[in-house]
């Protein structure tokens, strides 16, 4: 069981302060991948840091999950935290997180759906010519660090 679900079964929906990664990964291009969720929100590759894991492991496995990408070095972009990045989920949940944004250009296996219960679609997009809706946090980190990206 993943460490956030075990927590919910004790807590219920009540807040949770919970660590998460980000990760801005970019073709040779200079496209930046984006994985349409159920809600049908476009979004970066995310994860939640498992116990033990550091954030770049966390960082790395969420995208083999939910990309079947394999990537390798990856550089801080920045943290986002504090009252603002509260959620409240549709079906109750809340939480606190603070996401550990990176930057990964070191693309080691091509694209494949590995898990369509959290990925649907994905694709590589140009900056401006991104596909919509795009979600909250997506939208922040790419308004935030856009220049920095390349």
């Amino acid at each position: 069981m993943r460490y956030i679900e075990n927590l919910r079964e004790k807590v219920g929906n009540d807040p949770l302060l919970a660590v998460k990664t980000s990760l801005v990964v970019l073709d040779r291009r200079g496209y930046i991948l984006l994985i349409k969720r159920e809600d049908g929100n476009w979004s970066l590759p995310m994860s939640f840091m498992e116990l033990g894991e550091t954030a770049e492991e966390a960082g790395r496995r969420g995208v083999k999950e939910e990309t079947g990408i394999e990537i390798g070095e990856l550089s801080l972009l920045g943290i986002f935290s504090g009252k603002k990045y509260f959620q409240e989920m549709p079906n109750g949940d809340q939480l606190y997180s603070l996401t550990i944004n990176y930057r990964c250009t070191d693309i080691r296996t091509p694209l494949s759906l590995e898990d369509e219960e959290e990925s649907l679609q994905m694709d590589f997009f140009a900056l401006d010519q991104l596909p919509s809706p795009i979600c909250v946090h997506t939208k922040k980190v790419i308004h935030h660090y856009g220049a920095s990206f390349y």
